[in-house]
């Protein structure tokens, strides 16, 4: 059989979690928050991005001497 703990024995394990270890447990925490809302907002902008058309690109300036055009006789 597998050990389970009680729910009081989880709780008063997590006191104690919390209270030897607070910064560290934010941390997880706020890192858990932003990878999920990462993984929620980025889907979204990538299909909205995907699905825009092509910038128009303005016409290059000639750097080149203009070619002579040919003489009508």
């Amino acid at each position: 059989m597998l050990p389970i703990a009680s729910g009081a024995e989880v709780r008063a394990y997590l006191r104690r979690l919390i209270k030897a270890h607070p910064r560290m447990l934010a941390l997880v925490v706020v890192l858990h928050v932003g990878a999920a809302v990462a993984g929620l907002v980025t889907p979204a902008c990538w299909a909205t991005w995907s699905r825009r058309p092509p910038r128009a690109r303005p016409p290059r300036p000639s750097t080149a001497s203009p070619s002579p055009s040919p003489a009508s006789s």
